[in-house]
């Protein structure tokens, strides 16, 4: 298995994972709403809108690493994404200190326009 196949299949399980979760809470809202007990089918933990939301899912991820627009976008993103130099830690903390002072500053600046603005229009009013 190449690399490239590896982060494919990460982002692909991560995503499921994600659609699998919230499948599942709106087909226990759905089935709350239309009054269907959802039925505990291993234990009490496992419930029938668990079962659907994941087979749903799975079945969706499936269908959409199968389709060859989807699994050719997938795999230039993933290159795309290896092109890229992500910063050092020294670097990361300095543009991270530059953007705490910007937000500082800048905030400070709407401030004093907003202070501005409000004395002039309680003049006006």
């Amino acid at each position: 298995m190449n690399p490239n196949q590896k982060y494919l299949f990460v982002g692909f399980l991560t995503i499921g994972i994600f659609i699998g979760i919230f499948l599942v809470k709106m087909i226990a809202g759905f089935l709350g709403i239309i009054s269907v007990y959802d039925y505990p089918l291993i234990g009490s933990k496992i419930t029938l809108s668990m079962v659907l939301g994941f087979i749903c899912t799975l079945g969706g991820l499936i269908y959409a690493y199968r389709v060859p627009v989807v699994n050719k976008l997938s795999h230039e993103i993933v290159i795309e994404l290896s092109k890229v130099t992500w910063p050092g830690q020294k670097e990361l903390k300095l543009s991270t200190i530059v953007v705490l002072i910007m937000v500082l500053i800048v905030s400070i600046i709407l401030g004093l326009f907003d202070s501005i603005w409000s004395w002039l229009s309680d003049l006006v009013y």
